[in-house]
């Protein structure tokens, strides 16, 4: 017999009228956030400290993606009332979220799973999730990266796990051994061992494929690529413009929600005016312009950031005298693995 107290008219009206109430938040959605903004909240906090940039809690709708600044202390400043210690020089973390670095200055190293890869600004690291990681700054300024990361997505659906060397009272499957300390899984090191033995029916195969699944997916987390060059960029025309793909899981990184590519625009062009059902990051690299995006314009400049809600006609505009870059994050792979991803353009010219 059904709970007579639940509301069933009421839920169900609720999802009916959802979709139109849902566009009517996109379009309220903060859309920028200023270079000289982001500047000053970063040098008012400790090097600890990140500066959210795109983030649901300060008034952008995005719901599986958020965008951050980090800062490094340089290699000889430990300890100094300034900078302070710098916790990634010595100490890691690791989490349940992807996450995709670029380095705007400095230069150094990073500790991914047990190995090291080396980089410096204009490089790109897309750390395995799970993988303890820690980054060192081996220069004399700071290390400056912003990163693309989807903590409201695994927060939304109860899967975001931090485990931090600073904060080892708040490990939940480390403190378990070392096994449980070095697996990319979580909670996989606690099970009994794979079974063997072939499958004698339909379901009996379905299930062990169920027990297998995870530890395949830490073999194609280990295989997956980390560390892209900046140099290794390749700028190509296409029907959107010119861009160069970065991260993606069709390039070998085992991701599953985000995606990273870049625009470059010339003076006086634009890309392609489009639409997709995915959300988008822009944080503006190099260059002056204007984004439209739907009934709004909004100007930007090298430093700002610009969120583009999904299914709003956009474009990005150059209107400067230099080459503008664009770095993107996208939710493009979550939105393909769930059958619900569309992307459309007006025509297949670059605008001037």
């Amino acid at each position: 017999m059904a709970d007579s107290s639940y509301p069933e008219n009421v839920s169900y009206q609720e999802s009916v009228v959802f979709g139109k109430e849902e566009l009517k938040r996109r379009r309220k959605s903060r859309l920028k956030r200023t270079g000289s903004e982001i500047k000053h909240l970063l040098e008012s906090l400790d090097y600890r400290d990140p500066v959210a940039i795109i983030d649901p809690g300060i008034g952008f709708h995005t719901k599986t993606l958020r965008f951050f600044m980090q800062r490094i202390s340089p290699h000889n400043s430990e300890g100094t009332e300034k900078a302070g210690p710098s916790k990634w020089n010595k100490y890691g973390h690791r989490h349940t979220v992807e996450a995709v670095i670029r380095f705007l200055s400095g230069a150094g190293y990073s500790i991914i799973d047990g190995a090291r890869y080396e980089w410096r600004a204009g490089d790109f690291l897309c750390v395995p999730v799970f993988a303890w990681h820690r980054h060192v700054n081996i220069s004399d300024e700071p290390a400056v990266y912003v990163a693309g990361v989807t903590n409201p997505f695994h927060k939304a659906i109860g899967q975001m796990i931090f485990e931090d060397e600073l904060y080892p009272e708040q490990w939940i499957f480390a403190q378990k051994g070392e096994t449980a300390m070095g697996t990319l899984i979580p909670g996989v090191a606690e099970g009994a061992s794979l079974r063997e033995k072939g499958a004698v029916c339909d379901a009996e195969r379905l299930y062990l494929m169920e027990l297998r699944s995870a530890h395949e997916e830490e073999k194609r987390r280990r295989a997956g690529k980390v560390l892209v060059h900046e140099q290794e960029l390749v700028f190509e025309d296409t029907s959107l413009g010119k861009m160069a793909y970065v991260v993606d899981p069709r390039l070998g990184f085992n991701v599953k929600v985000i995606s990273t590519h870049m625009y470059e625009i010339l003076p006086g062009h634009a890309t392609t005016v489009h639409r997709h059902m995915h959300e988008e990051i822009c944080y503006i690299l190099s260059g002056d312009g204007l984004s439209v995006i739907g009934d709004a314009m909004e100007s930007w400049t090298a430093g700002d950031a610009i969120f583009v809600p999904p299914l709003e006609w956009h474009e990005h505009r150059n209107q400067g005298k230099q080459t503008a870059r664009i770095l993107v994050h996208t939710n493009r792979p979550l939105t393909e693995n769930i059958g619900l991803s569309l992307t459309q353009h007006f025509s297949g010219e670059v605008k001037t």
